[in-house]
């Protein structure tokens, strides 16, 4: 059986208002308006994933690395 966790403990409080923002502006799921906070916050100008949608977000550009093209 899966746990979640109870709380979560953020470096900084302008993680979780980035995070809300995220997913308020983009519609993303929680996890991945938190990685992409957390890029932001950390000024990375390239995230390679393929989970998070490809697109813009406020200055930090995902890249899927397996997409074809």
């Amino acid at each position: 059986m899966q746990r979640m966790a109870n709380a979560i403990l953020l470096r900084t409080p302008e993680l979780w208002l980035g995070c809300q923002e995220i997913q308020q502006r983009f519609g993303v799921h929680y996890w991945d308006a938190l990685i992409v906070a957390a890029c932001i916050h950390s000024e990375v100008k390239t995230l390679y994933s393929e989970d998070v949608p490809e697109r813009g977000y406020n200055g930090l550009r995902v890249v899927n690395p397996f997409a074809a093209g």
